[in-house]
């Protein structure tokens, strides 16, 4: 039977069903995917502020104690964790991945050399194979080799 032919009934050929049917749920996967990842990444500031918040606050604010902070940034992570997110953050000394990595300064008194982690100054997320945010990070010295276009002559 030809590939579009349809049965004498008139019905779709059922390997064309097949493929159609695993086709479709595809991209209802995708589409799920995408939809998590726009969510996630909404959420990410949200996240920022609440581990900030934790670093600088008393044992109690008002008459809330630090506790109920801690439990709603561990729940948060729980959700985040089975959901697939992953933290990026890079080890002092290892090499910056532009992939990964943003550089957002340089240490010119690090030990670490010229595109090498220094040390993160934001982490970064993933989820499966979609880097949510890249983690900003601080470089090994005065500048990073990466190499830039010279600028254009102006026309005479």
């Amino acid at each position: 039977m030809a590939r579009h032919e349809r049965t004498p009934a008139g019905v779709p050929d059922s390997s064309l069903l097949s493929r159609l049917s695993g086709y479709l749920e595809r991209e209802r996967s995708k589409a799920a995917e995408l939809a998590l990842v726009g969510f996630v990444r909404e959420l990410l500031p949200l996240l920022d502020d609440l581990e900030d918040a934790l670093h600088s606050v008393p044992d109690y604010i008002g008459h809330i104690p630090r506790a109920r902070l801690e439990f709603l940034h561990r729940d948060v992570r729980a959700l985040l964790d089975r959901a697939g997110v992953r933290e990026i953050i890079p080890e002092p000394g290892s090499p910056v991945d532009p992939r990964l990595h943003e550089i957002v300064g340089h240490d010119a008194t690090s030990n670490f050399p010229d595109d090498h982690v220094a040390h993160v100054a934001l982490k970064g997320y993933r989820l499966n194979h979609h880097v949510l945010r890249r983690a900003q990070v601080i470089a090994g010295g005065q500048k990073c080799r990466v190499q830039r276009r010279a600028p254009l002559r102006p026309a005479a």
